[in-house]
């Protein structure tokens, strides 16, 4: 279990004394933790929506907890977003300059843009959809399941940072582990939240085969963007339902 608080401690700032991961030497066995970590923060977030709903309306409620959402993961797919953002759209198929822009730690125009479009489109959708405990475990799910099957078989586009740790790291079993678990969760919570998961998989998988292409790698900033993606994609499928 040492490898599921390590995955823990990767992807939220709730604090886990390090008794309980240091000396999991394998890093690569915490990516088939992901879903389920993702699947605790929609659990959590729920709660803290349920609770802002005794004194606030549904809306006020959702956007509360959309902040309480990106605050358990310390804003860190967010922080993707704003880089992928800022070096997709101003390294004008450049990749050398998009590899520079993506270091760089400074969010510019477009990553504010990609920011406000990011909460902008979720408040817009969450009106039109049914903001269940298990809507909320499949949103945090799906964009760290895409996550796991960014880094698996993938190639990393830097020599440093953890998403190359991942990457050069993952193997299949970690990818077949967390794409099971997280296929039979949407499946017991009902045959729309299956369907939606394939349609996760598949744009991922689509996602993944359009960077290693135009890019050549992937960062921890692009698995951040992904994340985010995928997320208002949950959103939209939802809305649509």
């Amino acid at each position: 279990m040492k490898s599921f608080f390590l995955a823990l401690t990767f992807l939220s700032v709730i604090p886990i004394p390090p008794f309980f991961w240091q000396g999991e030497d394998r890093v690569e066995r915490a990516l088939r933790w992901f879903p389920v970590i993702g699947g605790l923060l929609g659990v959590l977030t729920f709660l803290f929506f349920y609770a802002c709903k005794l004194f606030l309306s549904t809306k006020s409620s959702f956007i509360f907890s959309l902040f309480f959402y990106h605050l358990l993961n310390g804003g860190l797919h967010l922080d993707g977003l704003a880089d992928f953002s800022d070096a997709f759209f101003g390294a004008k198929k450049n990749e050398m300059r998009f590899k520079e822009i993506l270091k760089d730690s400074h969010i510019g125009v477009m990553g504010v843009f990609a920011i406000i479009f990011y909460f902008l489109s979720i408040i817009s959708l969450s009106e039109n959809v049914s903001l269940s405990i298990y809507f909320f475990i499949t949103l945090g799910m799906s964009g760290r399941t895409a996550i796991v099957i960014f880094a698996t078989n993938s190639r990393s586009l830097f020599t440093d940072g953890l998403g190359r740790l991942f990457i050069e790291k993952s193997r299949n079993v970690e990818l077949y582990f967390a794409v099971f678990t997280y296929l039979l969760t949407m499946a017991f919570s009902g045959t729309f939240f299956l369907a939606t998961a394939i349609v996760v998989i598949i744009f991922s998988l689509f996602f993944k085969y359009y960077i290693l292409k135009r890019f050549g790698g992937f960062s921890g900033d692009i698995f951040g963007a992904g994340c985010c993606l995928v997320e208002v994609l949950i959103f939209i499928l939802f809305a649509g339902n």
